[in-house]
Order: C-alpha cells, then sequence, then structure tokens
C-alpha cells in the first residue's frame, strides 16, 4: 500500500525507530559484561570477542535475504517472526551451558534482530512519498546514531547491579515489547503476492535495475581512470609544462566515462547531456 498523503503517526514512529536500533543495542549491551562472560564459560578474549564478530556476520547475511521473502510473504508476518526470534534467543543465551551454544544463538539472535532493521525501512517506504519518508527518516537516524554509544551505559548498569545476564534479558524484554506494539500498530504494507503478481512486479522494475547497473558499472570504470590517474600523477612533476599535462590528463580520464554514458542516452537528450559534462 502506498498512501502520498498519509501523515505518520506516533506509534508506528516509534516502532520504526525501535526496529531500526534493535541490532545495533543487542550487538554492544553485553560489552561492558564481556569479562564475566568470558570468565564464565573459560574461554580467552579472542573466543570471546566472536560473540560480536558472529552476530555482525547474522545481520549482514540476512539482509540480502529479508527484502525479497518480504515482497512475497508480507512485511508484517515476516517482521513478527524475526522480533519473536530474537526475544527467545535473547531469553535463552543466559541459561546456555556450553559456549558454543552462546555462539549459535547468538547467530540467530542477529537473524531475528535483522528483520527489523530491514523491513522497518521498507515498511516507511511503503506507507509514505519520498519527501515524508526522507523526513520521518531525518527523525530516526539520530536515535539510531546515539544507540551505539548509549547501549553500553545500559549494559553496564544493569551488569553492576544484576549480572551479565542482564543484559540480554533486557534485550529480550526490548523485543518482546517490540512485538506487542507492532501486532498493535503496524499494518500490513505489502500483501502477499501471487506468483503471475511477482511476476509483473519484477517486468516493472527491470529498468531500474539497469539504470542501477549501469550507473555501478560506470562507477567502477571511473574508480579504474582514478587509479590510472594516480599512476600518472605519481610520474608528474611541478613544473608548468608538466602540470598543464596532468590537467589534460585528468581530463581526459575523468570526462571519457561520462562521455561514454551520453553515447548510450536516446538521440533527443544526448546533445543535452554531453553539453552538460563539457
Amino acid at each position: 500500500m502506498f498512501h502520498a498523503n498519509r501523515k505518520p503517526q506516533t506509534a508506528l514512529l516509534v516502532a520504526v525507530t525501535m526496529m531500526s536500533v534493535i541490532g545495533l543495542v543487542a550487538s554492544d549491551i553485553f560489552l561492558p559484561a564481556l569479562p564475566t562472560i568470558i570468565q564464565r564459560y573459560h574461554v580467552t578474549p579472542s573466543q570471546g570477542q566472536s560473540m560480536l564478530g558472529c552476530f555482525l556476520f547474522g545481520i549482514a547475511a540476512m539482509q540480502l535475504v529479508y527484502g525479497p521473502v518480504s515482497d512475497s510473504l508480507g512485511r508484517r508476518r515476516l517482521l513478527i517472526a524475526g522480533i519473536t526470534l530474537f526475544a527467545l534467543t535473547s531469553l535463552a543465551i543466559p541459561h546456555a551451558q556450553h559456549f558454543a551454544q552462546v555462539i549459535v544463538l547468538r547467530v540467530f539472535q542477529a537473524i531475528g534482530a535483522c528483520a527489523g532493521i530491514t523491513l522497518g525501512r521498507a515498511i516507511i517506504g511503503d506507507l509514505y512519498a519520498k519527501e515524508e519518508a526522507g523526513r520521518i527518516f531525518l527523525t530516526i537516524f539520530p536515535v539510531v546514531g546515539m544507540s551505539p554509544a548509549i547501549a553500553p551505559l545500559i549494559g553496564g548498569q544493569l551488569s553492576n547491579h544484576w549480572g551479565w545476564e542482564s543484559s540480554f534479558l533486557f534485550s529480550a524484554a526490548f523485543g518482546a515489547v517490540l512485538v506487542a506494539l507492532i501486532i498493535a500498530r503496524v499494518p500490513e504494507t505489502r500483501a502477499r503476492t501471487t506468483p503471475a503478481a511477482g511476476c509483473r512486479a519484477d517486468r516493472q522494475r527491470l529498468p531500474y535495475a539497469a539504470e542501477r547497473a549501469t550507473l555501478l558499472a560506470l562507477r567502477f570504470d571511473l574508480l579504474r581512470r582514478l587509479r590510472g590517474l594516480f599512476r600518472v600523477y605519481r610520474r608528474v612533476s611541478f613544473p608548468a609544462r608538466s602540470t598543464r599535462r596532468g590537467a589534460r590528463t585528468c581530463r581526459l580520464l575523468l570526462h571519457q566515462p561520462f562521455r561514454n554514458l551520453c553515447q548510450r542516452q536516446p538521440a533527443g537528450t544526448q546533445a543535452d547531456a554531453a553539453g552538460a559534462y563539457d
């Protein structure tokens, strides 16, 4: 669903903000208690630090999965399942008997947290126009930016008063509150699609995908030419003649990719685009 004139609701903004920070909170809140966890499971410091590495790996890998799956199955049910998985694994980590179990649970915790990070932004994109979505993200991102600094402070206070387990119990409570808020206030913004509808949507996205692929190829071509430019400047001294030669080389290397792009444009806009870069 897309509503160009729809005004953001406070409960929805709170839910999306919690979705956006849940992964950052879970990744850093236990750090003040990490020495205690290392002593509890009798592992080396490098093994203890793998609790953070495996969590970040799960976050990065699942971002490639949630987007396509939510396009087919819908956002809301996948979001509820992911945050529920996050809350259950957070609750189970303090009861793990071996460190290997902690690592496995951290991976599943990351898989659940990634649902909030990925689908929260997708929901805003489904509900609001670009201008309104931009204003919403400007409101949310300062809180997201502060969360990695605030989470260790909360985790330190919890660990000092109630032990290292309290950091994960706090994450579980955070996830439970978020699940309740999603069930109560977050609507389904993308209905489940049939195979035929999915094919039509894919065909509609083909021009955009082709444009992105063209821009990506242009970017790599530009980086390749910049690398050649740096090699040229290593050999160019700074007298006036060498400087002029280096300037001509710089112009050739930087303008050629854009000239190539203009040549691929339709005939009606080719002249205007070429003039913009000349």
